[in-house]
Protein backbone atom coordinates (compact mmCIF):
# COMPACT_ATOMS: atom_id res chain seq x y z
CA UNK A 1 0.00 0.00 0.00
CA UNK A 2 2.83 2.38 0.82
CA UNK A 3 4.98 0.92 -1.93
CA UNK A 4 4.60 3.90 -4.27
CA UNK A 5 5.68 6.33 -1.57
CA UNK A 6 8.76 4.21 -0.82
CA UNK A 7 9.61 4.15 -4.53
CA UNK A 8 9.25 7.93 -4.92
CA UNK A 9 11.24 8.70 -1.77
CA UNK A 10 13.97 6.18 -2.62
CA UNK A 11 14.22 7.64 -6.11
CA UNK A 12 14.39 11.13 -4.59
CA UNK A 13 17.24 9.96 -2.34
CA UNK A 14 19.02 8.52 -5.38
CA UNK A 15 18.54 11.80 -7.24
CA UNK A 16 19.88 13.81 -4.30
CA UNK A 17 22.95 11.58 -4.11
CA UNK A 18 23.49 11.82 -7.87
CA UNK A 19 23.17 15.61 -7.60
CA UNK A 20 25.70 15.62 -4.77
CA UNK A 21 28.27 13.55 -6.65
CA UNK A 22 27.79 15.24 -10.03
CA UNK A 23 28.03 18.80 -8.68
CA UNK A 24 31.76 19.27 -9.15
CA UNK A 25 31.90 18.27 -12.83
CA UNK A 26 28.41 18.42 -14.32
CA UNK A 27 26.55 21.54 -13.24
CA UNK A 28 23.44 21.03 -15.42
CA UNK A 29 23.18 17.39 -14.39
CA UNK A 30 23.54 18.46 -10.77
CA UNK A 31 20.67 20.93 -11.12
CA UNK A 32 18.50 18.37 -12.95
CA UNK A 33 18.95 15.71 -10.28
CA UNK A 34 18.51 18.15 -7.39
CA UNK A 35 15.29 19.58 -8.85
CA UNK A 36 14.03 16.11 -9.77
CA UNK A 37 14.71 14.83 -6.26
CA UNK A 38 12.88 17.75 -4.75
CA UNK A 39 9.84 17.29 -7.00
CA UNK A 40 9.69 13.57 -6.21
CA UNK A 41 10.07 14.40 -2.53
CA UNK A 42 7.18 16.86 -2.67
CA UNK A 43 4.97 14.44 -4.62
CA UNK A 44 5.59 11.60 -2.17
CA UNK A 45 4.83 13.96 0.71
CA UNK A 46 1.61 15.00 -1.05
CA UNK A 47 0.60 11.34 -1.47
CA UNK A 48 1.33 10.56 2.16
CA UNK A 49 -0.69 13.52 3.39
CA UNK A 50 -3.69 13.16 1.08
CA UNK A 51 -3.95 9.37 0.91
CA UNK A 52 -3.02 8.34 4.40
CA UNK A 53 -2.75 10.99 7.06
CA UNK A 54 -5.68 13.32 6.32
CA UNK A 55 -7.98 10.46 5.36
CA UNK A 56 -7.48 8.83 8.74
CA UNK A 57 -5.88 5.73 7.24
CA UNK A 58 -3.04 5.97 9.75
CA UNK A 59 -4.69 5.34 13.11
CA UNK A 60 -4.05 7.31 16.24
CA UNK A 61 -1.65 5.07 18.12
CA UNK A 62 1.39 5.14 20.33
CA UNK A 63 3.34 6.19 17.25
CA UNK A 64 1.90 9.69 17.11
CA UNK A 65 5.09 11.11 18.65
CA UNK A 66 7.17 9.45 15.93
CA UNK A 67 4.77 10.69 13.25
CA UNK A 68 4.93 14.25 14.57
CA UNK A 69 8.73 14.07 14.88
CA UNK A 70 8.97 12.83 11.31
CA UNK A 71 6.75 15.70 10.18
CA UNK A 72 8.98 18.26 11.90
CA UNK A 73 12.15 16.71 10.45
CA UNK A 74 10.55 16.64 6.99
CA UNK A 75 9.58 20.30 7.17
CA UNK A 76 13.16 21.11 8.20
CA UNK A 77 14.42 19.07 5.23
CA UNK A 78 12.23 21.03 2.82
CA UNK A 79 13.42 24.32 4.34
CA UNK A 80 17.02 23.10 4.13
CA UNK A 81 16.54 22.24 0.45
CA UNK A 82 15.15 25.70 -0.28
CA UNK A 83 18.11 27.27 1.53
CA UNK A 84 20.43 24.94 -0.40
CA UNK A 85 18.82 25.96 -3.69
CA UNK A 86 19.09 29.64 -2.79
CA UNK A 87 22.79 29.31 -1.97
CA UNK A 88 23.36 27.56 -5.29
CA UNK A 89 21.44 30.16 -7.27
CA UNK A 90 23.36 32.95 -5.55
CA UNK A 91 26.60 31.12 -6.42
CA UNK A 92 27.74 30.92 -2.81
CA UNK A 93 29.82 27.82 -3.57
CA UNK A 94 31.49 27.24 -0.19
CA UNK A 95 28.26 27.79 1.75
CA UNK A 96 26.37 25.62 -0.77
CA UNK A 97 28.84 22.74 -0.32
CA UNK A 98 28.92 23.09 3.47
CA UNK A 99 25.14 23.17 3.64
CA UNK A 100 24.82 20.11 1.41
CA UNK A 101 27.27 18.03 3.45
CA UNK A 102 26.39 19.05 6.98
CA UNK A 103 22.84 20.41 6.95
CA UNK A 104 20.64 19.32 4.05
CA UNK A 105 21.73 15.71 3.47
CA UNK A 106 21.86 14.72 7.17
CA UNK A 107 18.41 16.22 7.81
CA UNK A 108 16.95 14.67 4.67
CA UNK A 109 18.42 11.24 5.44
CA UNK A 110 16.95 11.47 8.97
CA UNK A 111 13.56 12.31 7.44
CA UNK A 112 13.91 9.44 4.96
CA UNK A 113 14.85 6.94 7.68
CA UNK A 114 12.06 8.02 10.02
CA UNK A 115 9.61 7.85 7.13
CA UNK A 116 10.68 4.32 6.23
CA UNK A 117 10.33 3.35 9.86
CA UNK A 118 6.80 4.75 9.98
CA UNK A 119 5.85 3.04 6.74
CA UNK A 120 7.11 -0.27 8.12
CA UNK A 121 4.98 0.17 11.25
CA UNK A 122 1.75 0.94 9.42
CA UNK A 123 1.96 -1.74 6.74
Amino acid sequence: MFFEIKVYMSTALSFYLLAFFSAETYRKTHIFFAAGGFLLDLYATYLMETKYIWTGFIPKTNYQFILHSHTVISILAIAAFLAQMTLGMCRKKEAHIFSAKYIFMPIWIAAYASGLYLLSIFQ
